[in-house]
């Protein structure tokens, strides 16, 4: 706890920074408030300058002009925010941009992946023999139910589904044997 002597000077050193505080805060407010244009931002920054001043209260008599480093003080602090922010803007746009670029590679890369795979589909379709192609077109191509496809074709519905499911064993071993 302080003695009398430092107790008198503390309490003398917070009375000086209120009065400074109380003189000085909406100017600076109003002043800050020209360049950044966030209140928030705005009052945290003038607050900022008030700690330092709080730190520099031992010393506050060495300063020639308060009103002038007081201003000079929270200009340098919205520049410094300004510049921080205009940094945080380039990297998020870059970021964004980086994104956007790696999103068009991959949905290129996806197109092709997915080309091939239907390449591949046709391809297996084609190899099929003619009884399961033909059904398995109908079916999956011309969406035709399994009886649609019996009467079109004359055979029996379980002859239809025997060569449906033969068809599409073929078409899935086939795509197994890429993997």
């Amino acid at each position: 706890m302080p003695r009398g002597d430092e107790f008198r000077r503390a309490t003398k050193e917070e009375d000086r920074f209120d009065a400074i505080f109380r003189e000085n805060y909406k100017a600076l407010f109003l002043y800050a408030s020209k360049f950044v244009h966030d209140r928030d931002v705005v009052s945290d920054l003038v607050h900022d300058v008030f700690e330092k001043i709080w730190a520099k209260m031992n010393r506050i008599d060495e300063i020639r002009n308060l009103k002038s480093f007081l201003f000079s003080s929270i200009r340098n602090e919205c520049i410094n925010y300004i510049r921080k922010q205009k940094v945080r803007e380039e990297y998020l746009n870059q970021e964004v941009y980086n994104a956007e670029r790696e999103l068009e590679y991959y949905s290129v890369h996806n197109s092709i992946i997915e080309d091939n795979r239907i390449d591949r589909l046709h391809s297996l379709i084609n190899s099929l023999p003619d009884i399961y192609r033909e059904v398995f077109i109908l079916s999956r191509f011309d969406n035709l139910s399994n009886n649609e496809i019996a009467d079109k074709l004359g055979i029996p519905l379980r002859t239809v589904e025997t060569r449906l499911y033969r068809g599409m064993k073929r078409i899935r071993e086939g795509f197994m044997k890429e993997v």
